[in-house]
């Protein structure tokens, strides 16, 4: 998916268009059945092996990311204490990253029901440089 149609796609709220592409799906869907198998819920894992206790909030990677061009960035923003931050909030500890003047960037919470970690505030961040070469 390329950044026109990402940004229509999360600007119309039609978040049931994005997609792992099916290599990345199975190996979520692998991922996921193993963790269950040592751990009560996702959430306990990235607890105790992805998300720094030390800060409210940390930007990583998404390890299984949307099928998106290879020029974006697929992260999540994750937040451990306290009450769940707003969308404002997360885009402010976002810009702190990604200087706007920089990096184009798509912020958005998935609904609920579509949440892989519902159980863990977090948010998706999709990142473009400005400059076609920079990332």
């Amino acid at each position: 998916m390329n950044w026109d149609t990402l940004t229509s796609v999360i600007e119309n709220n039609r978040w049931e268009q994005l997609k792992r592409n099916p290599a990345t799906n199975y190996r979520y869907q692998y991922f996921k059945a193993n963790v269950l198998k040592k751990y009560a819920s996702l959430k306990d894992y990235m607890l105790e092996n992805k998300i720094s206790k030390t800060h409210s909030m940390c930007l990583l990677p998404n390890d299984f990311p949307y099928d998106v061009q290879n020029c974006i960035s697929h992260c999540i923003a994750w937040h451990v204490s306290g009450e769940a931050p707003s969308l404002a909030d997360y885009k402010s500890f976002v810009d702190k990253i990604f200087d706007p003047a920089n990096f184009d960037v798509l912020i958005w919470i998935n609904p609920e029901h579509i949440q892989s970690v519902p159980d863990l505030s977090h948010c998706h961040v999709f990142v473009k440089s400005k400059f076609e070469d920079y990332i």
